[in-house]
C-alpha cells in the first residue's frame, strides 16, 4: 500500500463520530427519562485490556532476536536493532532505560529530519497472512508490546499500536481495525501497549500490524525504542 493510503487510513482513526440523527437523539432523551425513574445507576467502568497469552507466537521476530529487522518494515522515519537503548541527557540520567525490554536486542527508530512540514511520524509495520497463520475469520486476536521514548514529544504527540483487518492484501480494503491507548512514551522507562480483543471479521485475508509514534510541529525530533512486540490469539471472553 502507498504510503499515502496507509497515512489517510491511521488518520482517519481518530476522526471524531458523525452526528447522531434525530430519531437516535429522541431515543436517548426517553432513555434518560427512564433512567431518572428508576433511580441512579452505578456507572459501568470499561475493564483495562490485558495482553492475551500466547500459546503460539504469530508475530514473526517481535522481539529483534534475530538482531535485524526481518519481517518488518518502515512506514516512516528510520531506524535499527540495537544491544543498548540510550537515553535523552537533557531529561534523564545517562542509561535511564539502558537495555533492551527483554533479551539482547531491540528497536531503535527516530523520525528523519524535514520528513514533514507540520507534523514528525515514525512507525513499524508487519504484514501477515491470515490462512497461513492458522486462523480464520471468528478468531480473536490482540497485539501487544513495549515502548519507550525520548523526552517531551509535545503536546499533541504519542505512540500506538494498531491492528488493520484488511480483504484482499496489504492493498484491498480495510475492513476492521483495532488500536491501543496512545502512549506519551516520556519517562524513560518501558511502557506496555496492548489492543483489545479483536474478532478476524469474515472476508479479511491479512492483518497489518503498525507501531507509529508521531509529535506536533514545534517537537520536530522524536525517537521510540521497541520491544518484544507480539501478536496472539484470544479467547472470545478474554
Amino acid at each position: 500500500m502507498s504510503d499515502a493510503r496507509l497515512d489517510a487510513r491511521i488518520r482517519n482513526m481518530s476522526k471524531p463520530p458523525r452526528a447522531a440523527s434525530s430519531a437516535a437523539v429522541l431515543l436517548i432523551a426517553v432513555w434518560s427519562l427512564l433512567s431518572l425513574a428508576c433511580g441512579p445507576r452505578q456507572a459501568a467502568v470499561a475493564p483495562a485490556p490485558v495482553a492475551c497469552t500466547a500459546a503460539r507466537e504469530l508475530l514473526k521476530n517481535g522481539g529483534f532476536e534475530s538482531g535485524s529487522l526481518d519481517g518488518f518494515s518502515f512506514i516512516s522515519g528510520k531506524g535499527a536493532v540495537v544491544e543498548r537503548v540510550g537515553s535523552n541527557a537533557t531529561c534523564h540520567e545517562a542509561g535511564a532505560v539502558g537495555a533492551p525490554h527483554r533479551g539482547r536486542y531491540a528497536f531503535s527508530m527516530a523520525a528523519e529530519d524535514g520528513a514533514n512540514a507540520e507534523r514528525s511520524e515514525i512507525g513499524l509495520r508487519q504484514v501477515l497472512n491470515i490462512q497461513d497463520l492458522g486462523l480464520a475469520p471468528g478468531d480473536y486476536v490482540s497485539a501487544s508490546g513495549f515502548i519507550s521514548g525520548s523526552c517531551d514529544q509535545g503536546a499533541d504527540s504519542g505512540s500506538t499500536l494498531m491492528l488493520f483487518f484488511m480483504k484482499g492484501g496489504p492493498d484491498g480494503e480495510e475492513i476492521d481495525q483495532a488500536s491501543s491507548t496512545m502512549v506519551d512514551p516520556t519517562q524513560g522507562q518501558w511502557q506496555q501497549v496492548i489492543t483489545r480483543p479483536t474478532r478476524i471479521p469474515p472476508g479479511a485475508d491479512t492483518i497489518e500490524l503498525i507501531l507509529r509514534s508521531s509529535a506536533s510541529y514545534d517537537k520536530p525530533r522524536i525517537q521510540l525504542w521497541a520491544d518484544d512486540l507480539s501478536l496472539a490469539v484470544c479467547g472470545a471472553g478474554e
